[in-house]
């Protein structure tokens, strides 16, 4: 479900400075640059509406700031719907959502089975909001054991062109490129070479080292040794 609502609810749109106040405008675009060395960081949201709504224009519904607190999620849910909406049968409806990158975010109303828990998305958020969109596929691969969210920081091996790349740079202090050059012959130089991207396919083989591709472009790497 993707359809942006017309309408704000009038407690978020007093006052806030924090561009969540027209659902149907998408965020203003990063003026930081992603680069190989460093990505912009989403702000996670989540559009709620108050049960399932069936027409856009006479259902309550609020863009939500979910990286923070889950505690501060569940107050300004209570300020928006009220406490019937947000603890009762029919609940909170999670209709739409933006910056949460490669993590499979379920649309459905909150309590249900398929449906992530406030809790786990905001946990998701934070660590989006922290460390960028490579933190969205660590959750993604990790959402059944959410105790290795944290894991992330050791894990994550940085953005990189390719596998190549990678492993390239993991051979920069050893100098094995200048060492090699200079124990051959002149005529051999531009035939004896590392070949740095089956080496990172062996290590993608053995399990040592995980690679998933990037939003925009390269490769986001991980160690799970680490």
């Amino acid at each position: 479900m993707n359809e942006r609502f017309p309408q704000g609810n009038p407690h978020h749109e007093q006052g806030s400075n924090d561009g969540l106040t027209v659902p149907e405008q998408e965020s203003a675009p990063s003026e930081q640059e992603a680069t190989y060395e460093t990505e912009p960081r989403p702000t996670p949201r989540i559009y709620f509406t108050a049960g399932l709504p069936l027409r856009a224009e006479l259902t309550t519904g609020a863009w939500i700031d979910m990286a923070r607190p889950s505690e501060d999620i569940y107050d300004e849910l209570y300020a928006v719907f009220g406490e019937d909406e947000t603890y009762g049968p029919e609940g909170v409806y999670i209709w739409d959502h933006e910056g949460f990158g490669s993590f499979g975010l379920i649309t459905g109303a909150l309590g249900l089975e398929d449906v992530h828990s406030i809790e786990l998305l905001a946990q998701v958020a934070r660590g989006i909001a922290e460390h960028g969109p490579a933190f969205a596929v660590w959750a993604s691969v990790h959402e059944e054991n959410p105790s290795l969210f944290d894991h992330f920081a050791a894990a994550y091996k940085g953005h990189h062109e390719n596998m190549a790349a990678y492993v390239r740079r993991l051979f920069e202090t050893s100098q094995i490129d200048q060492t090699l050059r200079k124990a051959v012959p002149d005529a051999l130089k531009d035939f004896v070479y590392v070949d740095y991207a089956a080496i990172g396919e062996e290590m993608q083989r053995e399990g040592d080292i995980i690679a998933f591709p990037a939003e925009d472009d390269g490769v986001w790497v991980f160690d799970e040794r680490a």
